[in-house]
């Protein structure tokens, strides 16, 4: 009996221990940031010139900044997390052909509805991916998640 009484109060205190050290002020909290603002589609422009990317991003595109400037690519990104934009030229033209924007997959759904208001789209029921694409058919858009926390909206210089 007192072997049992003993090990029960060492219990007790061992739990009030941990409940107490766990429920402290200094535990680090993981915070889920929520991007409220709408999304704003990337400079597309293909054929365009680095220069004129970058005159673009400067003057419309505030909350991104120039991470990298490479011959042939630019990467923007905002402040926080992994959102960004990452720019593809041509090494033989110099001219824009590519552009992957990483969003926070909870913009996904206002992502689609802007592209469905700007683009022509085709469902394909095998792989449930939608193709967005311009009018005269030189620009291809498909959404891409990359987790469960991020997607990638690609663009592609489509050509014939």
């Amino acid at each position: 009996m007192n072997k049992t009484f003993f090990i029960a109060i060492i219990s007790f205190m061992m739990a009030s221990t941990a409940l107490l050290t766990s429920c402290s002020g200094d535990d680090t909290i993981e915070e889920i940031v929520q991007d409220n603002s709408s999304w704003v589609e990337p400079y597309s422009t293909m054929g365009s010139t680095m220069e004129q990317v970058k005159n673009y991003m400067a003057s419309n595109m505030k909350d991104y900044s120039l991470k990298n400037s490479q011959a042939n690519m630019l990467t923007y990104s905002k402040s926080a997390g992994m959102c960004g934009i990452l720019y593809c030229f041509s090494p033989v033209t110099g001219e824009l052909y590519s552009v992957i924007d990483t969003e926070l997959i909870s913009k996904k759904s206002d992502i689609m509805k802007t592209l469905k208001e700007h683009y022509s789209y085709l469902d394909d029921p095998e792989t449930g991916l939608t193709y967005y694409y311009n009018g005269n058919k030189s620009l291809a858009i498909i959404i891409t998640e990359y987790d469960n926390t991020y997607c990638n909206v690609t663009y592609t210089k489509v050509t014939q």
